[in-house]
């Protein structure tokens, strides 16, 4: 999963730590399963603000 956020924010994809780059932009590795998955990122600053975007991802092998 690659996206991008505030530089120097902390980024979590369903639980996972992703990388955050200085420009912002992060990935991190997910597992999908076959068929619809729902994944959860969240997105915090050191001014404890919170954003959350839950994305269905439908996957088909």
């Amino acid at each position: 999963m690659t996206g991008r956020t505030a530089p120097g924010a902390l980024v979590t994809v369903d639980a996972t730590l992703a990388t955050v780059r200085a420009d912002g932009g992060f990935s991190a590795a997910i597992t999908l399963e076959d068929g619809p998955n729902l994944i959860d990122i969240i997105a915090s600053n050191a001014a404890r603000d919170v954003q959350v975007v839950t994305l269905t991802v439908h996957y088909v092998p």
